[in-house]
C-alpha cells in the first residue's frame, strides 16, 4: 500500500526535565517507538526534526525508508513542521503522527487505513477525537498553500476545512500525549512499563 508517514517531533519539550522523545519506553526510546509503529504500516516515514535535531538523528543506524528533515524555524509551531514534512511526501495518502505518542497501536492505523474516501480521518474514543490522521492529497496541497508564519493557521484549522471521518476506536491511548514528567512517569505505571 502506497501509504507515507509524518511524525512531528520538532519540539522543544519545554515543559519536561529531559527531551522527551529519547526518554526510555520499553527497551528502546520515545522516538524509535513512534517511528517502528508508523513503519510497519507505511512505505517510508519523514520524521521532522529542530531543536535537538543532531540527537535524534545521530541515535542509530536508521532504516533507509525513514527521511529525516529539519525545520528550520521550529519555534513556529507545529503546523510549520507539518508543512516542512507534507514537502517531502509523495503518496496518495499520508499520516500525520505526534512525536509523543508512542503508545498508539498498530491496530489504531489500520483502523484508519480502512477508510479509502475521505480526506479526514480520525480515530476517536468516547467521542474525543485524537491522532494520527490520515490524509488525502487535497490536504496536502493545502497545507503547501498556507502560511506556517501566520499564527491564526494551524493543523486544527486547516483540517476543519475538509470533511472528516471519525473512527470510533476502544483505545484511550489515543488521548495521551506526553508534555510533561507526571504523564510520562504514570504513561509508564499505567502501561506497566519500567523506565
Amino acid at each position: 500500500m502506497n501509504i507515507e508517514a509524518i511524525v512531528l517531533a520538532a519540539g522543544k519539550s519545554s515543559r519536561m526535565t529531559g527531551f522527551k522523545q529519547l526518554l526510555p519506553f520499553g527497551n528502546s526510546t520515545i522516538i524509535e517507538t513512534i517511528i517502528e509503529n508508523a513503519l510497519s504500516v507505511t512505505e517510508k516515514v519523514v520524521v521532522v526534526v529542530g531543536y535537538y535535531s543532531n540527537r535524534i538523528i545521530n541515535l542509530k543506524n536508521w532504516n533507509d525508508r525513514i527521511l529525516f528533515v529539519k525545520n528550520p524555524n521550529p519555534e513556529f509551531g507545529m503546523f510549520s513542521s507539518a508543512k516542512v514534512g507534507v514537502k517531502e511526501t509523495t503518496s496518495p495518502r499520508f499520516f500525520i503522527v505526534l512525536g509523543d505518542q508512542p503508545q498508539v497501536s498498530m491496530k489504531v492505523y489500520k483502523q484508519l487505513l480502512e477508510v479509502t474516501n475521505a480526506d479526514v480521518v480520525s480515530p476517536r474514543y468516547n467521542k474525543t477525537s485524537a491522532h494520527p490522521v490520515l490524509l488525502s492529497e487535497a490536504v496536502r496541497i493545502r497545507i503547501l498553500q498556507a502560511d506556517e508564519k501566520d499564527s491564526s493557521v494551524t493543523l486544527r484549522t486547516i483540517l476543519s476545512e475538509f470533511e472528516h471521518k471519525y473512527i470510533e476506536v476502544n483505545d484511550e491511548w489515543i488521548l495521551w500525549n506526553i508534555n510533561t514528567d507526571e504523564q510520562y512517569r504514570e504513561m509508564l505505571k499505567r502501561m506497566d512499563i519500567e523506565s
